[in-house]
């Protein structure tokens, strides 16, 4: 028997797969199994290392038994994924977001499908793609959806 006393099979590896779900699901059994301690944060480590779980994490629901730090750190890899995700298909890299105008078609364009595709802030989305202030952002988007229709 494996450690936990579920065979060391696939039967016994989906008892546990089940035992972990329950775990990660129902507080009742972290007292039961005196884990109390589980619900203090969602990851031990780094900054940088917990950004990058959230990061491979992204495409996983923000289910209600997540903490509100790991929600916020899945909807930031989320947002940053769709970003370089859209980046990629425009042949642009983060460092083109250093350029100057502001309101280029591109960055707008850019901005506009990532709010909508993954609900992007105003405000981040002005700061990440470098938009300038986040009002001039909301007229520079609301301008191109009037043009766009």
């Amino acid at each position: 028997r494996a450690r936990g006393g579920w065979p060391d099979n696939a039967k016994g590896l989906n008892h546990y797969a089940d035992y972990l779900r329950d775990l990660a699901t129902k507080e009742e059994i972290w007292h039961q199994e005196g884990l109390t301690e589980l619900g203090a944060g969602w990851a031990i480590g780094t900054t940088a290392w917990r950004q990058a779980v959230a990061k491979d994490n992204a495409h996983q629901s923000l289910a209600d038994g997540l903490s509100p730090a790991a929600r916020a750190d899945l909807r930031q890899a989320r947002r940053q994924q769709c970003l370089e995700q859209h980046l990629r298909a425009l042949n642009k890299t983060p460092a083109d977001l250093q350029t100057r105008p502001f309101n280029q078609p591109w960055k707008l364009k850019l901005a506009q499908q990532v709010r909508e595709e993954c609900g992007a802030s105003i405000t981040w989305l002005a700061e990440t793609i470098q938009l300038g202030k986040p009002g001039s952002l909301r007229g520079y988007l609301h301008r191109l959806k009037i043009n766009n229709n």
